[in-house]
């Protein structure tokens, strides 16, 4: 007894008419389509019931959706399950109701369809405005990270003869993990199996595609601080109470801990700032000149410009108390502790000391800069979610293997050449056919990456099978990732430390010849924004320091530790060498045994499984079981691959 149900509605159906199953997941030799199992058409008649089910399909006037719609579907023989949480689809109407039952990964594959990552998941924990601090704070970060390598632009800036990484030339990039994760929550599936805790899918990374947005000329409207007008008279600084020095090792000598207490800030956010002042003073200092014999103490009044000072360490940053309109930028971090300091002047004279330090006012506001928010949601606006989880199972040699439970379970082919052993002897009822020549293979079958330059190959890889009777040469993987530049650069991150990185190109330098005002000829380099340019990259860490600059607004950082790029295992040809070398020694001792299998029951169809490997005494030999139809418990045949386990 066959029972049909379409959204869980018991649907009336012709007993007499034959229902053919087509059990399979996607073939073990294709790795570019994807397939399922699926039933031949099933003519439903046109029943009060079905045409109420079908909420009236096929009659004048009908304004039925369901063709349009998923309709949830479960075939039962003998209240055995045969499919379950299927998917039907309704082809046409003429004297019955004519549809397709379909399970397995069809059901995710539909479910992503048509849908992108920028519009179809949540990834909002990626926005972010993009400064130094942003940058820094984005190296332990498990949803973007800024990898510091070379992506073709102006990387790099010289300040006071110390080389800094020019963050305007740096692009984030997604974690694939989280892409991956995401497609689980928002589509209501669990992925499992031994990829997802593989250390190279954990550390894998997409770029930002094109440039990031330019700095915003716009100021938060709200100042985070704000200072009225104060006189401060300091006298005798080394006999007050609470002021300490600090020897910087420059020549000079700090004083600080006068505004500590009422002119100190505590971050709350962190982010690059604009500092608007004006203030005005004066420091006299007093030195002894034994020339003079009438008056030997010469006094001498120098401008008190101060130092920022953050956590209490003095920063190169001048405040001038020249009274004028000034404005300065600086980047923080969150529970830093902004102050000022005035930095003694130290001069080679006798006795030189400061006598008096008197600010007569310093008045400032802080406000945050909006440097130009990173949105990977409109970034990734147009890229499909299919396409990226194709690229997932190509880099990982996956077959996906619907469970129950919404569960799909992704096995390397090792994995499945090697997996658990189903004795299926008294199935056995004779092999009628060998095929030699398997799957839609080349002799060499090529994995392609894109290329800036046209032509090239260096990062492809191909599986080249010893069968001379097939054509020559295919294009088996055509992936939408662009691979890196062929040669490395150094990369400098501070004036003792660089690295080899590889080349992201995301700008295109362009060289162009000029003349300065002098009639001499200079060359200047422009960059010109590419877009559309996705690449995996992997993220490794560095110990070493690093100095940070924003060009745009004058500002740097130096820390310590930070990410650097890694492009190892994701050139197609290691691709090949580390996950499908299980696949190449199949294809190239290919075997597909056409095997008359007896008495099945809808108990075995039920239990029917694509993650084992079926083994028959009568042929010696084990096989991964590649498609079997079923119609009857009498007689069916399958479709098995010969494997060599290890």
């Amino acid at each position: 007894m066959k029972e049909l149900y379409l959204n869980n509605q018991l649907c009336d159906l012709n007993e007499s008419d034959p229902i053919q199953y087509n059990f399979q997941v996607n073939d073990i030799g294709d790795v570019e389509s994807r397939q399922t199992t699926f039933t031949n058409t099933i003519s439903l008649p046109k029943t009060k019931n079905n045409t109420m089910i079908l909420e009236g399909l096929g009659l004048a006037g009908d304004a039925s959706t369901l063709p349009y719609q998923k309709i949830n579907a479960s075939l039962f023989e003998d209240t055995i399950p045969v499919i379950y949480n299927g998917w039907a689809v309704i082809s046409n109407t003429d004297e019955s109701y004519n549809l397709n039952l379909y399970s397995g990964i069809v059901d995710l594959f539909k479910a992503i369809e048509n849908k992108t990552i920028g519009t179809d998941l949540d990834i909002s924990e990626t926005e972010h405005n993009k400064d130094l601090y942003s940058v820094y704070n984005s190296f332990t970060n498990e949803y973007y990270r800024y990898i510091i390598a070379d992506y073709n632009g102006k990387s790099h800036l010289s300040i006071r003869g110390e080389s800094y990484v020019n963050i305007e030339y740096l692009v984030p990039s997604i974690r694939c993990k989280y892409l991956i994760d995401k497609i689980q929550e928002t589509f209501g599936f669990e992925f499992i199996g031994s990829v997802f805790s593989n250390p190279k899918y954990l550390n894998w990374w997409m770029t930002y595609p094109k440039p990031s947005p330019e700095v915003s000329e716009e100021v938060s409207i709200d100042p985070v601080l704000v200072s009225t007008g104060s006189v401060l008279n300091l006298v005798n600084p080394y006999y007050e109470d609470g002021i300490s020095e600090i020897n910087i090792n420059n020549g000079f000598n700090a004083i600080e801990g006068w505004w500590l207490n009422d002119r100190e800030y505590k971050v709350e956010k962190a982010g690059t700032f604009n500092m608007k002042y004006k203030g005005d003073g004066n420091a006299r200092y007093y030195w002894e000149d034994y020339t003079n014999q009438t008056d030997p103490r010469m006094v001498d009044n120098r401008t008190p410009d101060l130092n920022l000072c953050i956590n209490g360490n003095v920063t190169d940053k001048l405040i001038y108390m020249r009274n004028i309109d000034s404005e300065l930028n600086f980047s923080v971090n969150v529970g830093d502790v902004i102050s000022f300091v005035y930095v003694e002047i130290y001069e080679n004279k006798p006795q030189w000391r400061l006598d008096n330090l008197k600010i007569d006012y310093f008045d400032f506001s802080i406000s945050q800069i909006s440097l130009g928010e990173i949105s990977f949601k409109d970034a990734l606006i147009d890229f499909g979610i299919k396409d990226f989880f194709k690229e997932f199972l190509w880099q990982f040699s996956l077959t996906p293997i619907p469970q129950e439970n919404n569960k799909v379970l992704f096995l390397t082919t090792d994995e499945r050449i090697n997996a658990e052993i189903v004795n299926w002897t008294d199935k056995y009822n004779g092999r009628i056919n060998e095929e030699y020549v398997y799957g839609n293979y080349a002799q060499r079958n090529n994995f392609k990456y894109k290329y800036n330059e046209e032509n090239s190959t260096y990062n492809d890889g191909f599986i080249q099978v010893n069968n001379q009777n097939l054509e020559d040469e295919i294009d088996s993987i055509q992936s939408k990732i662009y691979t890196t530049e062929k040669d490395k650069v150094k990369f400098p991150v501070s004036s003792t430390h660089r690295f080899d990185s590889n080349v992201y190109r995301i700008w295109q330098k362009e060289v162009q010849e000029k003349e300065d005002d002098k009639g001499n000829s200079v060359t200047e380099i422009k960059y010109k924004d590419l877009s559309n340019r996705y690449y995996f990259i992997r993220s490794k860490e560095n110990t070493n320091s690093i100095n940070l600059a924003y060009e745009s607004i004058n500002d740097s950082i130096k820390v310590s530790g930070f990410s650097q790029e890694d492009y190892s295992d994701l050139s197609f040809s290691e691709i090949i060498k580390n996950e499908y070398l299980s696949l190449d020694s199949l294809i190239n001792n290919s075997r597909k045994h056409f095997i008359k299998l007896k008495n099945l029951t809808p108990v075995d169809i039920q239990n029917l499984r694509f993650d084992a490997v079926y083994y028959f005494e009568q042929e010696q030999q084990h096989y991964i079981l590649n498609k079997l139809p079923y119609q009857n418990a009498k007689e069916n045949i399958g479709e098995f691959i010969r494997v060599i386990r290890k």
